[in-house]
């Protein structure tokens, strides 16, 4: 795969979250990803580790033409309704909440 088709999907689905670039640590995190390698992300809250795993999806959709699935695993309840929330939203990746309140 040409690292130009690449950076032009990574462009292409980033202007669709109305984001410009990423971050360094995000892009490590997102070509983690795409080399097909797990990834834990340990930052500061609020740094936007999740904005990687979001995007992944359709850029390895794009790239591939085969579905992706991710799944995040978070212990707190809010930040994850949250998220499902803003993606579902997008219109162009599916997300739902799995869980149980107590």
């Amino acid at each position: 795969m040409a690292t130009c088709d690449i950076e032009n999907t990574i462009r292409s689905v980033l202007s669709k979250f109305h984001i410009k670039e990423l971050k360094k640590e995000q892009r490590q995190i997102l070509d983690n990803l795409l080399r097909g390698e797990d990834c834990v992300a340990v930052l500061p809250t609020g740094y936007g580790k999740s904005l990687p795993y979001q995007i992944f999806a359709p850029i390895y959709h794009t790239l591939r033409d085969e579905k992706a699935v991710v799944l995040v695993c978070c212990p707190l309840i809010a930040l994850m309704e949250d998220q499902v929330q803003r993606i579902q939203k997008t219109h162009f990746v599916s997300a739902e909440y799995i869980g149980e309140l107590y």
